[in-house]
């Protein structure tokens, strides 16, 4: 795990630290299980006609007035992703827009009560080909990989996508967040370097700094508490990989498409380095495969549809493939959503399980990979060490800088849903060692969603890398106290 003094604080937030159950199904899963929750698809939490004051027995208009061409369906089967709330231990799903869903609800599965909480309520009449509602809520949209948990503020971070326009509208460059504790959104007016936009953008936190990390058509440096974006110079994005990001190796990693790809997050640049991985190669395939970063094994780990699962260790640049145990029974299916599985295959640090979302009509499926419990995250409203990553060396390491401003409060509240929905081997892993493609968008018969570059990819000779990754994993352990 990481250690709780390395996640720097600039402000105090208050959150709801969820507290994993002392025994049950959850708990009880064991390495190399995969295990269905029984009556979990996320369609039940969906606010129904007869939820709307003029629903007159048969249909309501308020509901009707965000349906498009697939309703509800678009949150998961519409190029849409998700992030995990680590502190409050449960998958967020958001999705919609183009021409498949107007609903900008946003959705939670909670693993304290495995059940699905609708955390607001979809806007009524919502603007079109805009990206704001008149209510100050985010229009709906495709988020592809742009969406991801702000540990140390107890946010939502959004931005990129294609909104809800029948034209497709495709790449924004609006930033959002949503306040999990007053249930806001607030659009942000970051300063400094402009977004380029761009339909598949992809986003990580880095619990280091304390910032997003934005890819679209180049890289941001997006510091939440001083609202300001810096662009790094990159090559453009490419579509249908996925990202994930190793804070002890200080790297970021994208997978898919037949690329992979590491970021070095020390240097002044976002050039990339291409991998010569070796091992397992069917997850390079992917189109936007699961893919997050394991506190427990110190690995990306990745999901491209079926039962097995992969894992990359970045020191090694070695995949290994986990196939389920001999009498697991329940197994997912491959990925049917459009565009791939994004954000919807998440970690859970406090139990050391996977949770996974594939279609809102179908259950909600956990994972567990490897031995042990988990660990509940940090806390970030205590402060601990002031200054975290300062080992008292004359080391330095380029955008730590954690920014003085605080994260504001405004915003408008989208309304809260009362909604809730669902019920109730060792793999010879050892904790800290180190298929399908997409299907044709269904709302989309003639307008497309992707724009496909091949730009030019710089790269450093990687016994470069690896020499500079050794002296940063060093570094980090003496700073966490993990030894040597």
């Amino acid at each position: 795990m990481l250690c709780k003094s390395l996640i720097p604080v600039a402000t105090a937030v208050v959150l709801s630290i969820a507290t994993p159950a002392a025994a049950g199904p959850v708990e009880d899963l064991q390495p190399g299980h995969w295990l269905e929750l029984a009556n979990t698809p996320l369609i039940d939490a969906e606010k129904k006609p007869s939820d709307y004051a003029d629903f007159n027995g048969n249909a309501s208009a308020s509901y009707d007035s965000y349906q498009r061409n697939l309703g509800v369906d678009a949150v998961v089967a519409a190029w849409s992703g998700g992030t995990m709330d680590i502190h409050g231990d449960r998958l967020i799903v958001w999705g919609g827009g183009h021409n498949g869903y107007g609903g900008n609800e946003l959705y939670a599965f909670e693993l304290d009560t495995l059940t699905w909480n609708r955390l607001t309520d979809p806007t009524v009449d919502p603007n079109r080909c805009a990206v704001a509602n008149a209510d100050g809520t985010p229009t709906s949209r495709h988020t592809y990989g742009g969406v991801t948990y702000i540990a140390h503020a107890g946010q939502l971070f959004a931005s990129g996508g294609a909104w809800d326009c029948d034209i497709g509208g495709c790449g924004q460059d609006d930033v959002w967040t949503f306040d999990f504790n007053s249930t806001q959104w607030q659009q942000r007016s970051p300063a400094g370097d402009a977004i380029n936009p761009y339909c598949e953008a992809k986003s990580v936190y880095d619990p280091v700094t304390s910032h997003v990390y934005f890819h679209a058509h180049g890289w941001w440096d997006y510091d939440v508490d001083a609202d300001t974006l810096t662009a790094r110079p990159s090559f453009n994005n490419w579509d249908n990989v996925s990202m994930a990001l190793d804070p002890i190796n200080r790297t970021v990693v994208e997978i898919g498409d037949g690329r992979a790809t590491m970021f070095d997050l020390d240097a002044p640049d976002r050039m990339g380095v291409d991998l010569d991985t070796t091992g397992v190669e069917v997850i390079r395939s992917a189109s936007n495969p699961g893919l997050v970063y394991d506190d427990v094994l110190g690995r990306i780990v990745a999901w491209p549809g079926g039962p097995d699962v992969y894992s990359l260790d970045t020191a090694t640049l070695t995949w290994e493939v986990h196939p389920p145990a001999a009498d697991n029974v329940d197994l997912p299916s491959t990925v049917t959503a459009s565009g791939g599985t994004y954000g919807r295959f998440g970690y859970s640090p406090a139990r050391n399980i996977y949770i996974l979302v594939n279609a809102v009509d179908d259950n909600v499926m956990l994972y567990k990979l490897a031995p042990g419990a988990g660990t509940p995250p940090p806390d970030p409203s205590d402060p601990g060490d002031p200054d975290p990553t300062d080992d008292g060396g004359d080391d330095s390491d380029s955008g730590d800088d954690d920014g003085t401003g605080s994260p504001s409060d405004g915003g408008t509240d989208g309304g809260r849903g009362d909604t809730t929905a669902g019920g109730a081997s060792d793999t010879g892993i050892e904790p800290g060692t180190g298929d399908a493609g997409p299907s044709a968008d269904p709302e989309d018969a003639t307008v497309g969603c992707s724009c496909r570059t091949q730009p030019s990819r710089g790269a450093l000779p990687l016994f470069l890398l690896a020499i500079v990754i050794g002296g940063r994993r060093r570094r980090y352990a003496q700073r966490a106290g993990h030894g040597g």
